[in-house]
């Protein structure tokens, strides 16, 4: 058993690369149960997998097993009969023409659905730094989506204007004592934050505190409080308009939104702050306000969720490490008309109080709401041959999976 980290952990990578090119991985078991903390272990509360490897450099085709389990056994004969199963489980279809991802039977206890299956081809899986761009759901639809979007920046058999943020971050040059380096404008951990933090005394700086449905409930936000900070830290330096969850860890079922502009430019103790690279033609602020817009679109969502760290189920974080490959709208291939058109949506949709994820995908569902109408008007304005109604098997598989919706709907179907 290893903690559900070592798929996303930052401190795991080389371990995952010595383990894609040097092992056959057969099956990778994610205990999905929120009931039991998402893990196997009955002394835990972070999230655990089962890795099973086999000593030999994989062939070319191998395919990796990728199985989620939404119920946890409940005695060591059921052990024996779900591993028997995943083990045996039959390739039903591939998930349709030019896919890769092959979907296996659900797996069933009696006439309950337990758990979902499903293989990707371990060079796949090899090429990632982080395993949940192409093994983060249970569903492999979503998976392969999210893959497909952060590898090449396609959404439902389109191609969209993306970039890595890292094309698209400001860099400045840091003079220490020994060497000039290079730094990309991204805010300080959670670390820095509180040895900066003084009482009384410093510099009083603008901040973004908490990450939950009361903080990130709408796309424009203010500062929520002022705090004092140590005269020489170089916090300030980062501060910035564009903010993004996931420097603190959060809870993906009580936040409404992964990304917010701020009118103020501020620091934050649970998001990371962003500078971009000024843009021709643009106010820079108008660049912040459309990758907010972006963010938190469903193909935006799924972006951010194949980058993230897993500690307890829907708890996360969003490792520093990993931000740089964060896919945001490529504003420098976007026509004046789409920039206009975007902004505008931005402006309507501004200060409209969103509920929880859980809560917007429900709606979304229904063709209602917040996320509906962000994901339909601002793909028909990136691509206007996106299939919209594809959107409906989004909005279902995502409120299958446990880290959205903690009491998960998986039933008997």
């Amino acid at each position: 058993m290893l903690p559900r980290v070592a798929m996303s952990g930052s401190s795991w990578e080389s371990i995952r690369k010595m383990l894609g090119s040097k092992y056959q991985i057969d099956h990778i078991v994610v205990c999905y149960d929120p009931r039991k903390n998402w893990a196997w272990s009955e002394n835990t509360v972070l999230s655990e997998i089962l890795l099973v490897c086999t000593k030999r450099v994989p062939a070319t085709e191998f395919k990796t097993k990728v199985t989620y389990v939404y119920h946890r056994p409940r005695s060591s004969l059921e052990a024996k009969i779900l591993a028997a199963r995943i083990i045996e489980a039959q390739n039903t279809t591939d998930l349709g023409e030019e896919r890769v991802f092959t979907v296996f039977d659900r797996i069933r206890l009696g006439q309950k659905t337990v758990a979902s299956c499903y293989s990707i081809p371990q060079e796949i899986l090899a090429r990632q730094r982080n395993w949940n761009v192409c093994a983060g759901f249970a569903s492999a639809y979503l998976s392969e989506l999210a893959w497909r979007l952060v590898d090449g920046n396609m959404f439902l058999g389109r191609f969209l204007p993306l970039v890595s943020l890292n094309s698209l971050v400001l860099r400045k040059q840091i003079t220490g004592r020994k060497k000039v380096r290079t730094e990309l404008m991204i805010g300080f951990d959670v670390h820095t934050f509180q040895r900066d933090r003084r009482d009384h005394g410093g510099m009083l700086l603008d901040v973004l505190q908490g990450a939950n449905v009361e903080t990130l409930n709408r796309l424009e936000v203010q500062p929520n409080t002022r705090m004092a900070f140590a005269s020489d830290s170089q916090i300030s330096s980062r501060m910035s308009n564009f903010l993004v969850a996931g420097m603190a860890r959060l809870w993906l079922n009580t936040v409404g939104l992964i990304s917010v502009y701020c009118k103020k430019p501020a620091v934050s103790n649970t998001m990371w702050t962003v500078q971009l690279q000024p843009q021709p033609g643009i106010k820079l602020t108008d660049l912040y306000k459309l990758q907010v817009l972006w963010l938190n679109s469903t193909p935006g969502l799924l972006g951010f969720l194949a980058l993230r760290q897993d500690s307890k189920g829907a708890f996360i974080q969003y490792k520093r490490e990993y931000l740089p490959l964060l896919k945001l709208l490529d504003t420098r291939n976007l026509n004046d008309e789409q920039l206009n058109r975007l902004l505008a949506l931005y402006d309507e949709l501004k200060n409209t109080a969103v509920k929880n994820l859980p809560g917007q995908l429900e709606e979304a569902l229904n063709r209602e709401g917040f996320r509906h109408q962000l994901d339909t008007e601002l793909l028909q304005k990136l691509c206007p041959t996106i299939d919209n109604r594809l959107l409906l098997g989004i909005y279902r598989d995502l409120l299958n999976e446990t880290i959205i919706r903690i009491r998960s709907k998986k039933n008997d179907d």
